[in-house]
């Protein structure tokens, strides 16, 4: 008779992480964070560019200047 160790299949071990997965999640987790950094400096520069000029001269900053923090991409600091 055969027992049940040998009638049921053995689960598979599972490795543990290799370098190539650490440095993949590193990349997933880098480039997350680096979305949310572009997410948010648009956010912010759409909010700017909409804001009326006596809150941009309570904050020291002048319509140009809002303007062309406005025209920049995402990516650009």
């Amino acid at each position: 008779m055969n027992t049940i160790e040998e009638l049921s299949p053995s689960l598979p071990q599972s490795p543990a992480p290799a370098r190539e997965t650490i440095g993949l999640r590193a990349s997933i987790v880098a480039m997350i964070r680096l979305l949310g950094i572009w997410y948010r400096r648009y956010r912010q520069r759409r909010h700017l560019h909409g804001l009326p000029d006596y809150l941009l001269k309570d904050i020291g900053v002048s319509r140009a200047e809002a303007e062309e923090e406005a025209r920049k991409f995402f990516w650009q600091e």
